[in-house]
């Protein structure tokens, strides 16, 4: 039984760049997924010790974690949480963006995120503005994937991609030179 001590859970409200994160923790010795919590229904301890059992850190990068959080703390208890804190106002129009035509979803976010932070569970938190800052990812490494090498190259190098979710609301071409690199317009 594992109890989830291998386990590092990073949420926050959608578009708290865990997509980013679950890339940042994709090294050897760290089992890093983006999104897997709905793949382990059921819900159960056996699927879970399943999902943790690796001879290194597992770091769980969801921002639906929060919706799961009664049946995550009581399987795998001890599991470190690490909440991503993004202002409520640029995840509203990060939303947007994304999804113009859906209603708001921050009044029922924002009870789950409330319901969370309520909990009193021991929690690393980590502000969005300083995902890119060495110093402040290099504690949460620490936190996260304890006995593997933080490595600050690495990282800086992924902060320099400087990836993002794609605005998709109008049409976009992708073309490529020959031999170079891809290169996307907005055609709208």
């Amino acid at each position: 039984m594992h109890l989830g001590k291998n386990v590092t859970i990073i949420t926050g409200y959608p578009r708290s760049r865990t997509a980013w994160l679950s890339v940042l923790f994709d090294v050897p010795g760290v089992k890093s997924a983006h999104e897997p919590i709905p793949t382990l229904v059921p819900m159960d301890r056996e699927t879970l010790d399943n999902y943790a059992d690796f001879c290194g850190p597992v770091v769980v990068c969801d921002s639906s974690a929060i919706l799961f959080k009664d049946r995550l703390f009581e399987l795998w208890p001890k599991a470190r949480w690490v909440l991503v804190v993004r202002a409520e106002n640029d995840v509203q129009k990060s939303l947007k963006r994304l999804f113009p035509n859906n209603e708001d979803p921050m009044p029922v976010l924002k009870q789950l995120m409330d319901g969370f932070v309520s909990s009193g569970r021991e929690t690393f938190s980590i502000g969005y503005e300083h995902l890119n800052s060495p110093d402040p990812m290099g504690a949460l490494w620490k936190y996260a994937a304890p006995n593997v090498p933080f490595d600050p190259g690495r990282f800086k190098r992924l902060c320099a991609m400087r990836i993002e979710a794609m605005d998709y609301s109008s049409p976009m071409e992708v073309s490529s030179d020959c031999g170079g690199s891809p290169k996307i317009r907005r055609i709208a």
